[in-house]
């Protein structure tokens, strides 16, 4: 619960922080004032952090930062520094190494400074603690309703973390041990340039037309071939490979309108 909220709140911090300075160092070029400021309001910055960084930040950092946090739990260590120190790495690794300038840079690692020391006053502080608790039999009371929201958020996390285990399971498989046949039909790519292992992935999730289409459909008709399962879409790989399918598909492509306003 504290990862998830402290990732929420460096989310927040760091759109915050990236908006102040513009906020207050107005152009030269700007004659108002006034107006150019409404425009770039810094309540909205906290507020576009938690509705579209926070999510991205919470799918791709939750279980990296989890495993981290679980170790120094079970280590017991309660220095703060450590839960600073993962914090700003975190953040400079997410956000601010993105862009290499310091407007990111200074932005992350305030905002993971700020973080890191909040996560150390509900989690890091405490650490081990639990674990003393349970062994002398303090620990073993009646569960709370934190305690089965935690668990509930634990177990979304274990499952996207299996489908990264899968995923990275397929990844090393195509690379090392068995590389895909092209399908059908047959997956082409501009000459010179070899065969990414996400795109030899790709063709093994669909290796045909029919695996990309929605369930049910099973004629390769030219209105079915518009009904792409973008659902199983996980990447820009499993696009391209199953746009390639699709349009491959078509002995004409003007006369069905494949390109224009079907959305591919």
């Amino acid at each position: 619960m504290a990862t998830v909220l402290c990732t929420v709140v460096y989310a927040a911090l760091f759109e915050f922080l990236i908006a102040v300075p513009h906020y207050l160092v107005v152009p030269d070029y700007i004659e108002d004032v006034e107006n150019y400021r409404r425009n770039t309001p810094l309540i909205g910055a906290l507020w576009w952090g938690v509705v579209f960084r926070a999510p991205t930040l919470l799918f791709f950092g939750t279980v990296p930062l989890l495993i981290t946090f679980i170790i120094l739990e079970l280590l017991g260590i309660k220095r703060s520094w450590a839960y600073l120190g993962v914090w700003m790495t975190g953040g400079f690794v997410a956000t601010g190494m993105s862009s290499g300038s310091t407007s990111s840079m200074i932005p992350a690692l305030l905002s993971s400074g700020i973080v890191g020391y909040l996560y150390w006053l509900l989690a890091g502080r405490s650490a081990g603690e639990w674990i003393a608790a349970r062994k002398t039999g303090e620990g073993s009371g009646g569960y709370r309703l934190i305690n089965y929201a935690a668990y509930g958020i634990l177990a979304v996390l274990g499952y996207q973390l299996a489908g990264y285990l899968h995923y990275g399971a397929k990844l090393f498989w195509v690379s090392h041990i068995s590389e895909p046949g092209r399908g059908v039909p047959p997956f082409q790519i501009r000459p010179n340039r070899a065969l990414t292992a996400a795109q030899k992935v790709a063709l093994i999730d669909f290796p045909d037309p029919e695996s990309c289409l929605e369930d049910g459909v099973k004629t390769l008709t030219p209105e079915n071939l518009k009904k792409l399962d973008w659902d199983r879409i996980d990447n820009a790989s499993d696009a391209e490979v199953c746009v390639f399918r699709l349009l491959g598909s078509y002995e004409n492509l003007s006369g069905h309108g494949m390109v224009r306003g079907s959305g591919l």
